[in-house]
């Protein structure tokens, strides 16, 4: 399952030009969290290929990026969202919340959705990995510098 939805977010983006795949960007609520924490790509057969392939990395910061990422990526392109979409989505989130009174409930949101942003943040931390993003047409470089700028 996990390298069928790779192929067809591959296909999917090469054929209608879109980055991080899926169909649309999710909302950052409970709802949408819920929908792709609970994703089969976080299946128990999923999580022992993740950590097997991660193992296989050892040290290498490149392998275990693009690892995590897939295995993110996959969980939103079964719930048919766009992981990269998403990110500059909680990116834009959070820089607003901090302009505003920080609720409980929003810094829940804000902890929950970032773990599942962390093989996009363990990317864009690696200078190989971001440009593996860009040439999987994971990512476009406009959505590289949004996240980059979101972030500081």
């Amino acid at each position: 399952m996990f390298k069928k939805s790779i192929l067809r977010c591959s296909l999917l983006s090469l054929s209608i030009g879109l980055s991080g795949c899926g169909d649309s960007i999710a909302t950052i609520d409970q709802h949408n969290l819920d929908i792709i924490s609970q994703s089969s790509a976080f299946s128990e057969n999923e999580i022992i290929e993740f950590r097997e392939k991660l193992a296989l990395c050892q040290k290498d910061e490149f392998c275990q990026s693009k690892i995590t990422y897939a295995l993110y990526d996959n969980a939103f392109v079964t719930e048919n969202f766009s992981q990269i979409g998403t990110a500059i989505n909680y990116m834009k989130w959070v820089n607003n919340i901090e302009n505003h009174t920080v609720t409980m409930e929003s810094q829940r949101l804000s902890i929950n959705w970032g773990k599942l942003f962390r093989g996009t943040f363990m990317c864009l931390n690696n200078e190989k990995c971001t440009q593996w993003l860009i040439d999987s047409n994971n990512a476009t470089e406009i959505d590289i510098q949004s996240l980059k700028a979101l972030g500081q």
